[in-house]
């Protein structure tokens, strides 16, 4: 399929991982599915070969490069004493130094990352930076070793295909961080000349305070799943930490919003919330006019049953209208279903999801830790995925929730 060889690896794992899903349905199309399925595999086995026909030219080159190195060196030795007299050779010795994105992507460098992964000891990473890079394109700093583009891509994928993750705010300041905002102030007025002095401006600014919580998932896998290599190793672990963290990043961005109070204070943004127990046609209408800053964006949040009721409400209507008015919707089984939500709890959110800031100290990919220890009597190895994050709200009049009235 041409559309497939527009989608990065990222997207068709995701994709191949949706199928799997889709199959287990009892409706599901398995001819369709298992035409798509061959056909992702097909093109990520075309892939794969692709790459390793880079990383054999990847080791060609290599291999000539240090044969040139060890005749340059010969001749050094030879001028040095003096057989013949020394000339300018070497100006172009470095003309060939692929840059550090031609590096990261390529086999050899995915194998030396994966299995530094696993030993805590990135040297061979380190060997192929220096030796095939220029100086000024080497890590430097604290030292550590920059993660393959195959890592870099599936996480810029996970980010841009999760429809919540995407619209939030993302920021990498190490330590906790301490956003300020509005609360209230009074507003300009008009000054004639020669007239009284004007009131000074009463301004309250409030301090959102951001402090980091772990999101960890720990996994058993087998010794032989260790001894996978490169992308097929990466894929397994990424696969299985990557979804299920980035699922719960996503539940604490709903509880921030539901957990709101619904005014401000001076330490944290209120979300005003209307009371309505069940779906009526103007109910998103109303949530709109609760939003008071007018470059606001908004989405809808729900549970995918609230959908189903909005849809019986169209239907009774008996004409053509839009409950939604005219927004994206997403969905997210952490908000309850209007049928399901007890008294005071949110069923809808409803505004602009840039309102969640979420402050990564240690940078917005999953850190892994392997333990050989703890599940050794079972010949299993322990693996921890962790993410360092703290989200809360920043931007007042962004955001309105429904609940169930008293």
């Amino acid at each position: 399929m041409e559309e497939l060889k527009k989608r990065t690896d990222a997207e068709l794992y995701e994709r191949r991982g949706a199928l799997a899903a889709e199959a287990e349905t009892p409706d599901a199309d398995l001819d369709a599915i298992e035409t798509e399925m061959k056909a992702i595999n097909a093109e990520l086995e075309q892939r794969r070969a692709a790459k390793q026909a880079e990383e054999d030219a990847l080791r060609a080159a290599e291999e000539d490069r240090r044969a040139e190195e060890a005749k340059r060196a010969e001749m050094r030795k030879l001028v040095a004493e003096g057989a013949g007299e020394p000339i300018n050779i070497f100006k172009e010795e470095r003309k060939n130094a692929m840059d550090l994105k031609e590096i990261r992507k390529s086999p050899a460098y995915v194998d030396a990352w994966v299995n530094g992964f696993k030993t805590d000891n990135y040297a061979e990473c380190r060997r192929i930076l220096t030796d095939n890079a220029l100086e000024a394109n080497i890590a430097e700093g604290d030292g550590t070793v920059p993660v393959p583009t195959l890592v870099e891509d599936r996480i810029r994928g996970m980010w841009e295909n999760n429809e919540i993750l995407r619209r939030i705010r993302r920021t990498y300041i190490r330590g906790n961080l301490e956003v300020s905002f509005e609360v209230s102030s009074t507003g300009a007025v008009v000054h004639q000349e020669g007239a009284d002095e004007i009131d000074d401006e009463q301004l309250i600014i409030g301090t959102v305070k951001l402090v980091a919580i772990s999101l960890k998932k720990t996994i058993p896998v087998s010794k032989q799943t260790l001894k996978l290599r490169g992308e097929e190793f990466l894929d397994y672990i990424m696969d299985e930490f990557e979804n299920k963290i980035m699922a719960l990043l996503c539940e604490k961005i709903i509880d921030a919003i539901t957990g709101a109070p619904t005014t401000s204070s001076t330490t944290q943004v209120g979300v005003p919330s209307i009371e309505e127990s069940v779906v009526t046609l103007d109910i998103v209408a109303k949530a709109l006019g609760e939003l008071t800053n007018d470059n606001a964006q908004p989405v809808i949040i729900m549970n995918r049953r609230t959908h189903a009721a909005f849809r019986a409400a169209q239907l009774n209507a008996n004409y053509a209208v839009d409950p939604y008015e005219n927004l994206p919707v997403l969905y997210s089984s952490k908000v309850p279903a209007v049928g399901d939500a007890t008294t005071g709890q949110k069923w809808l959110i409803v505004g602009d999801l840039s309102a969640v800031q979420a402050n990564f100290p240690a940078g917005d990919q999953v850190d892994f830790i392997i333990d050989p220890y703890t599940g050794k009597k079972r010949n299993m190895v322990e693996v921890l995925g962790e993410l360092l994050v703290a989200v809360g709200i920043t931007e007042p009049g962004m955001l309105c929730t429904v609940k169930v009235g008293a």
